[in-house]
């Protein structure tokens, strides 16, 4: 009896079962191409989880675009190459936008600011905002940035997770005590806010 090894098949015909479906066909093709993919992201990115996201969302956009591969444009690495690159881009200019709106929140904390109309609740509202920034000033740092970041970036706590590179138990506790911290400084104006 002869071993025969079996045939290997190559990176096409992994693509097109992939396409009908097959998930052990993109496993293969992830078995083939993420070391290459990672290393990839991480030039690009330069952080270990950053660039694991960049491969898990490129293999996810492969699994569902995977017809969109023309294999008259080149090989099927070049293509998820290319997939992974545009990807780790994605997120590094994300990144940077956050951080960018970050620094000019916190160099600009007044620009969040009302503008009411009439004189009245405009003098009042100036008092609450001066007593939300002194507020925000007097709390831990690690705690002013997850609420900066959620309230005046919009992130989800999974995002600040990521951007800060914190556990998402640690930004939750954060973001609740500072949260306790902030209504006991700021409970007096609330309460005449609400009067």
């Amino acid at each position: 009896m002869v071993d025969v090894e079996p045939t290997r098949i190559d990176d096409a015909q992994l693509v097109v079962r992939m396409n009908g479906g097959d998930e052990a066909a993109l496993g293969e093709l992830y078995d083939r191409h993420g070391r290459k993919a990672y290393s990839i992201a991480f030039a690009i990115l330069r952080d270990p989880g950053d660039a694991e996201d960049a491969v898990a969302q490129a293999f996810v956009q492969l699994w569902k675009q995977g017809r969109r591969f023309d294999p008259a444009r080149g090989g099927v690495s070049a293509w998820m190459n290319m997939v992974v690159r545009s990807r780790a881009l994605d997120l590094y200019r994300a990144a940077r936008r956050r951080q960018q709106a970050h620094e000019a929140a916190l160099s600009s904390p007044d620009s969040w600011r009302w503008q009411p109309a009439d004189q009245e609740t405009a003098v009042g509202r100036r008092e609450l905002s001066g007593a939300v920034s002194a507020a925000l000033r007097a709390i831990p740092e690690e705690q002013r940035i997850t609420i900066e970041l959620a309230y005046f970036q919009g992130m989800s706590q999974s995002e600040i997770a990521t951007a800060t590179g914190t556990p998402l138990g640690t930004v939750k506790t954060r973001m609740r005590a500072a949260m306790q911290k902030l209504r006991g400084a700021l409970g007096e104006h609330l309460r005449q806010d609400q009067r």
